[in-house]
């Protein structure tokens, strides 16, 4: 059977009416909030006259919401501060810890970030005070979010953390779900992308469940972004559109222009150019109607890349610049690093290179300080704390309930000894041999958590060194080399003759190699031993996922990709999957050998051993028998680098994710006459 290809169509008719009433949804907007403002305007003049002192407080406050969802954020703050006056006059504490949760609020959407955490702070210590959990919670969550986008991702992690061990047992969802959130954006900027996902995935099923559709609108669009920084560009789409459907149900103003950011940047990616540019300004003047400066920056900044792959680089430059100004007045290292590194493109396409190499030396400066080892070491200890503690916890929990059991036997042996000394003496026995047992249970569970704790400690430090080794003590110097040599090849390329030339593509291509090597290795570290997050996958929804994925080299050379018969539903990681067959299918269309490749995918039962068998079958060079194992190895490549790429990971990243899920991959191929890879999945995984 064929993989059918999806492909989106835009009907004009239909796009022209989504647009008009997107215009239209801000206006009537506008209107509804000015005709709210008049009525709370009448309700202030009126608790004046009253002198109900209390009622104009609250009254101002509304007031100010209002305004700051208009985007008048200097009006929000004059009539919050005038309802904070009368809080701390009349010692309203309630009102007092209401205003400075909504200063924070508008003092973050200005970017004014040393203030929000002022208002924050003071909202969190009155909460505090007043042994107000519930907004406790909320306040360090805002906290921990201002953290975040300041970059101080340790400081954020830890906080959440925190949190999380806190309020665990509450089951508070809709609380719960914001620190997962937060969490996922703390990880995507770490680039972490694989638990931003989980994180942003939680979060989106709480608030569903929760029925709270706002949130359920920011998870979304969290999603859609790690979708796009993955490079699972559909998906991505998919998401985003999703979310500015909610957010035009909710007729909510910022929320429609972020997703019309958002769907653009997918459009973009797709090379859907015309549909990319009507969203990125419709995103533009939704986000001037709210004066919304971070929210300006990124949609300038989407017209500027969108310039560049039109090859435009002056319109590109003159859009980049504005975004770069925008970015520099957010004070935000997140926002800066994005910049730097587009508008360097642009300054190099355009032959501006003196500027371009410095906007790099910036963005080089910046993602040093954002994305660095010891911060993902502490991130990590920080989690292994968290776990230890959660641990521990769990067993104090049992071994209180077994001396809780202890303790009833005991009431009721006491009870029946007044009647029977013996059996006062006998229960006496049975809970000194309880007891004892009992502690020789905490004393051995208090060493296999100790136990358990320095293995975690060992394997995480082990783990991240490796892994954050590869991405930046290695990369940087890396970066270094093929940005300066792009840069000399660039200048002196009229005074070069051939062989410097040749030798300057010689340290290029070796640059790439090298780049490609580190990413393998990270991919390969990635995979880890220990539980992962399953869910119930169609294996055929992730072949279909894979080809879009492939798409661009299965048009290349015409591969023919055939489903043999329905694949199952299996309980599994669906990233991994995606790895384990975009690996297999793009080997087979790399090794083809001069022919047109032809891909068969299967699965058939293997009711002895209890497996269901998977294949991936292709018409490619082939394998000689004696290199069967061998190529599960990391590292291990059968043919020159000359004729094929790669740096033989891919298939011991299958090897491994296969191994974890207590399955087995081999191989059946002669040299010349295809290959058939086959892993076994066992039964009791299936759905």
């Amino acid at each position: 059977m064929g993989i059918p290809k999806n492909q989106y169509k835009i009907n004009i008719g239909h796009l022209f009416v989504a647009l008009t009433l997107l215009l239209l949804i801000p206006f009537s907007y506008i209107h509804s909030n000015n005709t709210k403002i008049d009525s709370l305007h009448n309700e202030l003049e009126k608790f004046k006259k009253l002198n109900d002192v209390s009622s104009v407080g609250y009254t101002l406050d509304k007031i100010a919401k209002v305004y700051n969802k208009q985007g008048n954020q200097t009006k929000a703050i004059q009539y919050l501060n005038e309802s904070l006056d009368i809080a701390q006059k009349t010692k309203d504490k309630k009102l007092e810890q209401l205003v400075y949760f909504h200063l924070g609020f508008v003092y973050n959407q200005m970017n004014e970030y040393s203030k929000a955490l002022y208002y924050y702070t003071t909202y969190s210590n009155i909460s505090k005070s007043e042994n107000d959990v519930k907004n406790l919670v909320k306040s360090k969550i805002k906290i921990a979010n201002v953290h975040t986008t300041l970059g101080d991702y340790e400081r954020s992690y830890e906080l959440l953390l925190a949190l999380l061990h806190e309020i665990d047992q509450e089951k508070d969802s809709d609380q719960i779900g914001y620190i997962y959130y937060e969490l996922g954006s703390t990880f995507f900027y770490q680039e972490n992308y694989n638990e931003a996902l989980r994180y942003y995935s939680m979060a989106k099923d709480l608030f569903k469940e929760a029925n709270n559709l706002t949130s359920l609108y920011n998870s979304l669009g969290g999603l859609g972004s790690v979708y796009s920084a993955m490079e699972r560009y559909e998906e991505a789409l998919a998401k985003h559109s999703e979310s500015l459907n909610l957010a035009q149900e909710l007729g909510y103003s910022y929320g429609i222009a972020n997703a019309s950011y958002n769907v653009a940047n997918a459009n973009l990616s797709l090379g859907n150019y015309v549909t990319a540019e009507q969203y990125f300004h419709q995103a533009r003047e939704l986000m001037q109607q709210n004066n919304h400066n971070v929210g300006l920056f990124y949609a300038t900044a989407g017209l500027g890349k969108l310039n560049l792959r039109r090859q435009q680089p002056e319109k590109a430059v003159s859009l980049l610049e504005e975004a770069l100004t925008l970015a520099q007045k957010t004070g935000s290292n997140s926002h800066l690093i994005k910049i730097y590194e587009e508008a360097a493109n642009a300054h190099y396409q355009s032959g501006n290179v003196d500027l371009a190499f410095q906007y790099i030396k910036e963005h080089n400066k910046i993602k040093d300080k954002l994305v660095n080892e010891e911060t993902a070491k502490n991130m990590a200890n920080t989690k292994a704390r968290y776990e230890i503690q959660k641990a521990e916890k769990d067993a104090k929990i049992a071994i209180l309930k077994k001396d809780a059991q202890i303790n009833t036997m005991y009431l009721w042996g006491g009870l029946v000894a007044t009647i029977l000394l013996l059996i006062i003496s006998a229960l006496f026995y049975s809970r000194y041999l309880l007891q004892t047992k009992s502690n020789k249970m905490l004393a051995q569970k208090n060493k296999e958590i100790e136990q358990q704790n320095q293995k975690l400690i060992t394997s995480n430090k082990a783990l991240e060194q490796f892994a954050y080794i590869a991405s930046h003590d290695l990369k940087e110097p890396l970066r270094t080399i093929s940005c300066f040599s792009s840069l000399l090849q660039k200048r002196y390329i009229t005074q070069m003759d051939e062989s410097a030339q040749e030798y300057f593509e010689y340290i290029i291509n070796s640059v790439r190699r090298m780049y490609n090597l580190l990413d393998d290795i990270m991919s390969y570290s990635k995979i880890k031993d220990g539980e992962i997050e399953e869910d119930v996958v169609d294996i055929n929804e992730i072949v279909n996922t894979v080809v879009q994925n492939l798409k661009v080299e299965i048009d290349k050379t015409n591969a023919n990709v055939q489903i043999e018969n329905i694949l199952p539903e299996i309980n599994a990681n669906e990233t991994q999957m995606i790895q384990l067959f975009q690996n297999l299918i793009s080997n087979a269309i790399k090794f083809r050998n001069g022919k047109t490749p032809q891909i068969n995918i299967g699965c058939s039962n293997d009711d002895e051993a209890q497996n269901f068998v998977f294949k991936v079958q292709d018409n490619g060079i082939g394998i000689s028998p004696e290199y069967h194992e061998k190529i599960f190895d990391v590292f291990k490549r059968l043919n020159p680098r000359q004729k094929f790429e790669g740096n033989g990971v891919g298939l011991a990243i299958c090897n491994k994710i296969v191994e974890q899920m207590d399955g087995k991959i081999w191989i059946d191929s002669a040299e010349g006459e295809g290959s058939t890879f086959f892993f076994s999945i066992p039964k009791s995984r299936l759905n």
